[in-house]
């Protein structure tokens, strides 16, 4: 949520739940490998990941 923004839309709160999308969850949310600019340490996804 945004910075000052503490409550849910008011359409998840009505309902009490709401659904994901399977093929949402199942896209990678982030590259194969992230660079940290500070530090130059490179993150790579786990292998159970892919």
């Amino acid at each position: 949520m945004p910075p000052g923004n503490c409550k849910p839309h008011r359409r998840f709160t009505n309902v009490g739940y709401f659904n994901i999308n399977e093929t949402a969850l199942r896209q990678p949310q982030l590259p194969e490998t992230v660079v940290d600019p500070v530090t130059a340490v490179v993150y790579k996804r786990p292998a159970k990941w892919t």
